[in-house]
């Protein structure tokens, strides 16, 4: 994955679980003994994280998270909703290993500018929830380098499937 030089919208949350977690968007692989399935990572800590994923992860089990930029680690699923998966890491990261995540995150909300330029690309014709996920990895990968981002889907009548694009001038 290409390195982005968007700024870092980030943001800080406390719960009971006791580790500062903070909110990132971040797409990495994550493999466990039965599967391997990209995933996207909405909150990290020292401790732990939370994912969403397309595949089907069990409670208990170890995951194999790598993070981009950063390597991998273990991580053992704790909670479990629907697609999201709450894990705690097998040997907790250093803060150093968060703040270089962090400093890989795409924004949360994309920010356009006077000049932003808002364009549709057609992904496909009542595409899987998969091919949509890979539609949307291979975008960030290769358009979300050049700075584009994807601000969401639009479905017409025919099923065609497009994104909404911005591209900051």
């Amino acid at each position: 994955m290409a390195a982005h030089r968007q700024p870092l919208n980030a943001q800080l949350l406390f719960d009971e679980r006791g580790a500062v977690r903070c909110k990132v968007r971040l797409t990495a692989t994550v493999s466990s003994v039965h599967d391997e399935a990209r995933a996207l990572i909405h909150d990290l800590s020292e401790t732990g994280l939370r994912l969403e994923t397309a595949s089907g992860f069990d409670l208990g089990e170890t995951l194999i998270v790598e993070l981009p930029f950063v390597g991998v680690v273990e991580a053992q699923v704790v909670r479990k909703d629907a697609n999201s998966y709450g894990c705690q890491f097998v040997t907790p990261v250093s803060k150093a290993t968060v703040n270089a995540a962090l400093l890989r995150s795409r924004p949360l909300r994309p920010v356009p500018s006077k000049e932003a330029d808002i364009s549709e690309l057609v992904v496909g014709v009542n595409p899987s929830l998969e091919q949509m996920a890979a539609w949307a990895l291979e975008f960030e990968e290769v358009k979300g380098a050049r700075g584009f981002q994807l601000l969401g889907f639009r479905k017409a009548g025919d099923g065609v499937i497009s994104a909404m694009v911005l591209k900051n001038k």
